[in-house]
C-alpha cells in the first residue's frame, strides 16, 4: 500500500508497505498495545519507553513513538490530540499514577499469548476508544496498520 514516511531530517517521501489487515477497530488496537509491549523482532524492549511502569506520564509515552513506531516527528503529537480529543487524558495519567503506587510488575517480554495484558498503559486507552468505536466494524468492515 502506498505509504508516506520520513527521514532523520524529516523529510516526507512516498513508499510501498506491507499493512496488516483486522476485522475491527477493537482488534487492531488490541495488535498495536501487543506490538509496543513484545517490542521487534530484534529488541523485545524497543517500545520499552511507552511501559507505563517507565513512563510517568502517557506524553513520556507517545513521545516515545515518534521516530521509532512511526518515522514522523509529529506521531506522539497527532496520539496526544486525539487522546485530549477524546476525553482520555485524566484517564490515562490517573491509571498511570495508580500503576506507580504499586510494585512495578514484573514484565513478560515473551507474550506467548496475543492477549494485551490488563496492567499495560495502552490497553487502558484500548478500554475507553472501545466505547467510542461500537458499531464501527460495520461501517469499516476493515483496519489497515502497517508492520
Amino acid at each position: 500500500m502506498k505509504t508516506f514516511e520520513y527521514t532523520a531530517s524529516g523529510s516526507r517521501y512516498t513508499t510501498y508497505a506491507k499493512f496488516r489487515k483486522y476485522p475491527n477497530a477493537k482488534a487492531s488496537f488490541e495488535d498495536y498495545a501487543k506490538v509496543l509491549r513484545k517490542g521487534t523482532s530484534w529488541n523485545s524492549k524497543f517500545y520499552k519507553k511507552t511501559w507505563k511502569e517507565n513512563a510517568n506520564k502517557y506524553t513520556v509515552a507517545t513521545k516515545a513513538l515518534s521516530h521509532t513506531y512511526s518515522t514522523s516527528a509529529a506521531y506522539g503529537s497527532t496520539l496526544n490530540r486525539i487522546i485530549r480529543a477524546h476525553g482520555l487524558t485524566k484517564t490515562l495519567d490517573q491509571e498511570i499514577k495508580y500503576s506507580h503506587k504499586k510494585a512495578t510488575p514484573k514484565v513478560d517480554t515473551t507474550m506467548t499469548s496475543a492477549k494485551v495484558k490488563s496492567n499495560d498503559l495502552f490497553s487502558t486507552l484500548l478500554a475507553r476508544i472501545g466505547k467510542h468505536t461500537v458499531g464501527l466494524s460495520s461501517k469499516v468492515p476493515q483496519i489497515e496498520t502497517r508492520i
